[in-house]
């Protein structure tokens, strides 16, 4: 392919979900920050993402593109792109935000210093399912509904069962990976090579 039609298509299916990649990365991703977490490496959690970015592309390149893909993607491109945009800067923004009151409650507040090591899994978990909710709602995929619940439910057991919090992050990851593996077996099988 030349360089040109990488482009277009890397446009055409800018927001394209239906391989199941986005699943399986934003499960290694948050699986990945869980094992940092557990190194002791916690500045690791968040460099994942440009990790693994790079690794998305290659494969949307060599399985996505390569495919016959049935309906055009790039449909409702225009309107979701400043949307899309506008969530993720106010999710970096509230992130931010939260660290920084987190980090200057924590040393002015015992009791609030007590109440997130008492709860640091809700804490976790709600903000990762809140992440995956609005994922689900901005981009219109449904099932990423269902990784929140799932989310929510493995870090609620790991509260109830005195887990480390990594181990619910890395557990609840590694579920979401294997479900985008399995909507990433269904793609394949559903869309045949394009034969050059």
């Amino acid at each position: 392919m030349t360089t040109t039609t990488e482009d277009e298509l890397s446009r055409k299916y800018f927001f394209y979900h239906q391989d199941g990649l986005l699943d399986i990365f934003i499960g290694l991703g948050i699986l990945m920050a869980g094992l940092s977490f557990w190194a002791g490496m916690f500045w690791m959690a968040g460099a994942w993402v440009a990790i693994l970015m790079p690794t998305w592309i290659a494969a949307r390149k060599s399985i996505t593109y390569r495919r016959a893909v049935d309906e055009d993607p790039q449909l409702e491109q225009n309107n979701r792109y400043p949307l899309v945009m506008a969530v993720l800067v106010g999710l970096v923004l509230m992130g931010v935000l939260v660290g920084v009151v987190f980090t200057l409650g924590s040393e002015n507040l015992p009791s609030l210093r007590t109440w997130l090591s008492s709860y640091i899994h809700l804490v976790i978990g709600l903000g990762i399912a809140l992440f995956l909710m609005i994922t689900a709602a901005v981009m219109r995929i449904p099932r990423f509904t269902i990784y929140a619940g799932l989310v929510a439910a493995v870090f609620a057991a790991g509260q109830w069962l005195g887990w480390v919090f990594w181990m619910s992050m890395s557990l609840s990851g590694g579920l979401m990976a294997l479900l985008g593996i399995a909507v990433l077996i269904r793609f394949i099988l559903q869309h045949p090579l394009i034969s050059e």
